[in-house]
């Protein structure tokens, strides 16, 4: 599916592990048992008496979307042999415009569609910048009954982009950071199914996306199965019990977590059952070294602004009484930033030529270049920013080694390909970064992973992948686990959009340079040129008064 102005990025990637198009997701209601949900399924029809075989060949094509009894009426448009070959779940095909059928000799039918998307039996969506030349696959036809049905044809489902929504819904994975401190979400589209859960729990014991593989653990490991996930709707419990070797029970207590992560999907799931082996495995048990890890982060509104040539920090944008200066006299300072301690902070100055690390009230110069991006502090406490060439450099204020401390370290993109980024940050959870990427005054939002050693010391990022932006983005943050802020410094067009394809459009903000979040879209303060500041309500846009200027939460 495209992304609108991409222009000649498209150059770098024909296509990428990605998201569907907004125009063709949008959100349902999450409850495992839900009467609305159900009403908004798609009910596909049987194939009609006398069909032609084009006829049944376009009527199984549209059957795709019902999933319903194992796609049951689907297979009716297939020879009673075949239909109990065929396998939907291996890949779903998205197509735009109607598909073409050609007739061959001896019953073979070839049809070709021009596909924009393609969903693999993992839940990963690959969407195509150039959608691929056509490929036309075979169905052969046959007459069983009096009746043409498909004798044979390939695995999987092919489903109309504009009936995607109705048929397809995203749903949540949750993996690790290296510290397990934190919950990752890997999204994921499947078609609706009673059988959902267990789809869910037989995908996370296949592990993250590859953008993820390197940088976020499971308590999973592949030699495990999924026995059985039961649903009593009337007690609102899932049961669900896991098969495997002999592990620990620290392994054991993080696997219920992930199991309980899962089960978050759902508003209809109160109450989680895990077993391994048969063997329940309860809430209460909690082995040395097993914490729970919240979904929901509790925001963090300290602060860190500009006082006219000070940088200062306070425990909120209104708590004045609480400032206190952390360094002063800074020539032509900008894009102050905070560590979530509140120990680590940073800033650019003379023009965005200067990077400047703060411990305390120490400040450090510790990059000199050009075009420099406003910083990002991770939870590791580690400073990162990158440069006109497209350096990505990051910086440890509290290291005792004098290089990562006053040098920083080089981190390896392995895709940027003469790529320049306009802007780099750091997920909360330290395994994501968020880039504007730009060639050729053509921009677009990607996301990759983080590979760190043991220490949390970052090495390189993983794969890239795109994200759907309806806005020309220029700058970028994260409002939340799942959603980022983007905005046009040229139009002051800002929106939230969200990795599962959810776009909120904000009102324009005549000089809008860039946002910042408190870990949600509750709390976002918007940064115009003229050093002003603004509270986002709703989807406008409330000014604050005052003297600080480019007010930023940690991050």
């Amino acid at each position: 599916m495209l992304l609108g102005g991409v222009g000649s990025i498209a150059l770098l990637v024909q296509a990428c592990s990605g998201l569907p198009d907004p125009k063709g997701i949008q959100k349902y209601s999450e409850s495992l048992d839900n009467a609305d949900d159900r009403k908004s399924a798609i009910h596909a029809m049987s194939p009609q008496v006398g069909g032609t075989p084009e006829g049944i060949i376009e009527g199984f094509l549209r059957a795709g979307v019902d999933s319903s009894d194992n796609y049951g009426v689907a297979r009716q448009y297939l020879t009673t042999e075949f239909a109990q070959q065929w396998v939907p779940e291996v890949q779903t095909r998205i197509y735009s415009e109607t598909a073409r059928i050609t007739r061959g000799e001896d019953n073979i039918y070839k049809v070709s569609i021009k596909q924009t998307a393609r969903v693999d039996e993992r839940g990963l969506v690959t969407s195509f910048i150039n959608a691929p030349a056509p490929t036309p696959e075979t169905f052969e036809m046959i007459q069983e009954g009096g009746e043409w049905r498909i004798r044979n044809c390939p695995n999987g489902l092919w489903i109309d982009g504009s009936e995607f929504d109705r048929s397809f819904k995203s749903y949540r994975l949750y993996y690790y950071d290296p510290s397990y401190t934190y919950a990752v979400p890997d999204l994921r589209w499947f078609a609706r199914s009673d059988e959902i859960f267990k789809t869910l729990a037989q995908t996370l014991i296949m592990g993250p996306a590859n953008y993820l593989k390197e940088s976020v653990f499971s308590a999973t490991y592949e030699s495990m199965k999924v026995n059985g996930a039961n649903f009593d709707a009337e007690k609102h419990t899932i049961k669900v019990d896991f098969g495997g070797e002999s592990t620990d029970e620290l392994q054991l207590a993080r696997l219920r977590q992930q199991i309980v992560h899962l089960a978050s999907n759902f508003t209809g799931i109160e109450t989680v059952v895990f077993c391994y082996n048969g063997h329940e495995i309860s809430s209460s048990d909690k082995p040395e070294g097993f914490h729970e890890i919240p979904l929901v982060t509790q925001s963090n509104t300290r602060i860190v602004a500009l006082n006219e040539d000070r940088l200062v920090t306070q425990r909120d944008f209104d708590a004045g009484d609480s400032q206190r200066t952390l360094v002063e006299k800074i020539k032509d300072p900008s894009a102050p930033t905070i560590g979530y301690d509140g120990t680590t902070y940073a800033y650019l100055s003379e023009g965005r030529k200067k990077l400047y690390t703060v411990r305390d009230t120490n400040s450090s110069k510790v990059w000199e270049t050009r075009d420099l991006s406003r910083p990002s502090i991770d939870h590791y406490g580690w400073v990162w920013a990158t440069d006109h060439s497209g350096t990505v450099r990051a910086f440890n204020p509290a290291s005792d080694s004098v290089e990562e401390r006053e040098k920083g370290i080089n981190i390896s993109v392995p895709w940027q390909n003469g790529l320049v980024f306009n802007s780099l940050k750091i997920s909360r959870d330290g395994t994501r970064g968020a880039f504007i990427t730009t060639r050729d005054n053509a921009s677009m939002l990607v996301i990759s992973g983080i590979i760190r050693d043991e220490s949390g010391k970052p090495r390189s990022f993983t794969e890239l992948v795109r994200v759907n932006a309806s806005v020309s983005p220029h700058c970028v943050d994260w409002a939340g686990e799942q959603t980022l802020a983007v905005v046009n410094t040229t139009t002051g067009e800002a929106e939230l959009t969200s990795l599962n394809s959810e776009e909120t459009k904000l009102d324009r903000l005549e000089g809008l340079r860039s946002m910042s979040a408190a870990g949600d879209s509750g709390h976002i303060i918007g940064h115009v040129d003229t050093g002003e500041c603004y509270l986002l309500e709703d989807r406008g846009w409330k000014l604050i008064s005052g003297s600080l200027s480019e007010i930023t939460y940690a991050g």
